[in-house]
This record gives structure tokens, C-alpha cells and sequence, in this order.
């Protein structure tokens, strides 16, 4: 049996208490590893951005980084983002645009913290840590790059807004990660 668009019932069943599953999650290692299921357990299609995009904006989490695994969800989200992003996201590009200008907001801030912590305690950071940041400011850059040509031909009135704050978002982030390596 199907439902919507030709998908089959029980794949697009799957799929959806797969994200109701993400969604739901409270304990963070968890969550990564559902999310990392979404990433390699499904080919995706038009149809099923809005509610993958819905279900990452939820999980991501704009709060301070808070150690490895904060870095390693927002990877996650990415990963799956970037496979998203190979897909026709017209319907669905203010969506993308606003988890990127998250991304982007998170990444600068926590470029940011870490060059501030760095400064403060004379340590250097945890190797996989300080390895995983630039990899998420790659993802969140490599994003953008495939959103702007669609921004561009679909911008209309509601859009403005969104697609202001997502530029807004990447140029800072820009800026922030050109000041980090003068440092």
C-alpha cells in the first residue's frame, strides 16, 4: 500500500517515528545516534524534507557548546542536512535556510568560546573537539553553497527575512572563522 506522492506505507511509517523518535529525545547521545540512523538508513525525496528539516531544526541546540557530544549532534544534523541538500528543496529552502542560519549563529559563537577558553586556561582542547569544528563550519559553508543559487531564483516577500538572516548568518560566521585563524 501507499500513501502520499507513491512513497511505500511502511518506509514513510518508518521514517516518520524515526523522526518522532529524534525529536523526542532527551539524552543527547541517543539523539545522535538516531539521527545518524536518518543519515544512513533512508534515500530521501522531495516530499520528505519538510518533516527531516522540521525534526533537525528541533534538535538543534543553540545553547554553548557543551563538550564533544554537543559538537558531535550538531555534525550529525549536518551530515544529514548536507544529503537533504543534493535533493529539489524548493519547497522547502526557508526551511534549509533557517537551520543554516542557525548553524552558522551556533558556529560562530563557539568559535568564538573556544578561542576565548583557550586564551583563559592555557590548555589546549580535547583533540577530537578542536577537530570537529572547523569539519561543522565546512558542512554549514558546503550548505550554503548549493542554498544561494535556489534563494536567488525563489526569493519572494515571505522569504526576504529569512534569506537576510541566513546571509546575514554566513557572513558573520565568515568573519568569525578568518579573525580565529589570524589568531
Amino acid at each position: 500500500m501507499e500513501v502520499d506522492g507513491g512513497v511505500p506505507e511502511g518506509r514513510c511509517g518508518d521514517l516518520e517515528s524515526l523522526l518522532g523518535a529524534v525529536k523526542s529525545s532527551e539524552v543527547l547521545e541517543n539523539r545522535i545516534a538516531l539521527i545518524n540512523q536518518l543519515e544512513s538508513s533512508f534515500e530521501y525525496s522531495p516530499d520528505d524534507l519538510s518533516l527531516i528539516l522540521d525534526s533537525l531544526t528541533v534538535s538543534w541546540d543553540d545553547s554553548g557548546c557543551s563538550g564533544v557530544s554537543h559538537c558531535v549532534l550538531h555534525k550529525s544534523i549536518l551530515q544529514v542536512a548536507l544529503k537533504c541538500s543534493c535533493i529539489d528543496m524548493t519547497d522547502c529552502l526557508g526551511q534549509f535556510l533557517a537551520l543554516i542560519a542557525k548553524a552558522s549563529s551556533w558556529c560562530g559563537k563557539h568559535l568564538l568560546w573556544s578561542v576565548e577558553s583557550i586564551e583563559e586556561s592555557e590548555e589546549v582542547q580535547e583533540e577530537e573537539h578542536s577537530r570537529i569544528l572547523p569539519e561543522i563550519i565546512s558542512m554549514t559553508l558546503n550548505i550554503s553553497i548549493k542554498l544561494l543559487p535556489s534563494a536567488a531564483k525563489c526569493i519572494t516577500v515571505d522569504m526576504v527575512h529569512t534569506t537576510g538572516e541566513f546571509i546575514s548568518e554566513l557572513l558573520s560566521l565568515t568573519e568569525s572563522s578568518i579573525v580565529d585563524n589570524k589568531k
